[in-house]
């Protein structure tokens, strides 16, 4: 076995349960006739392994709402390739509360999502709010909110960015967060 192969399996064990016929085979069909290369079929299971788990049927919501926001099929393909991890994300309490946020109110649309797909793996309340609402107190926000900021380190984005200390930027984090499950 090569090293991918190890890692895959280190990262999900429960794959040597599976079936290759009957459950691996069709889930690698099913992105195969999405468009996705073999290589980035691999990529994506070697990413997210718990993808040869998912059932097709609760896949597809996720690509009729990527296909509802506007995201041609070459965008889709594009999105879970590089964001496999999209097929276990809610549509209803992830996907498209964070696509509102973006296209309400920092400026993004589907080519934002399109070139950024990791946004959707962010978290709505901990990472994406309390980034966007410093900035805002502070008169310091950009419009559209520069997805890079959503990538860097706390502490670099406290400093660098919104001028605070990262004590300050996390009391104020955990101010929203705590205000949010109220």
């Amino acid at each position: 076995m090569s090293t991918v192969d190890w890692q895959v399996i280190v990262r999900h064990p429960l794959l040597l349960t599976n079936s290759v016929k009957e459950t691996m085979t069709p889930r690698v069909e099913f992105l195969r006739s999405l468009g996705v290369s073999r290589e980035g079929v691999a990529k994506m299971v070697t990413r997210h392994p718990q993808i040869l788990h998912y059932k097709i049927e609760s896949m597809l919501p996720r690509l009729r709402y990527l296909q509802s926001i506007g995201m041609s099929e070459e965008d889709i393909i594009l999105c879970v390739s590089r964001l496999s991890q999209i097929f276990s994300l809610s549509v209803d309490n992830s996907l498209r509360p964070k696509f509102d946020y973006l296209t309400s109110q920092l400026g993004g649309d589907v080519a934002t999502v399109t070139s950024y797909p990791a946004y959707f793996s962010l978290s709505l309340e901990k990472r994406i709010k309390p980034r966007h609402l410093i900035l805002l107190e502070s008169n310091k926000c950009k419009l559209p909110f520069p997805m890079k900021w959503f990538s860097m380190k706390d502490e670099d984005f406290a400093e660098k960015v919104a001028g605070v200390s990262l004590a300050e930027f996390y009391a104020f984090r955990d101010k929203l967060v705590a205000e949010s499950e109220k």
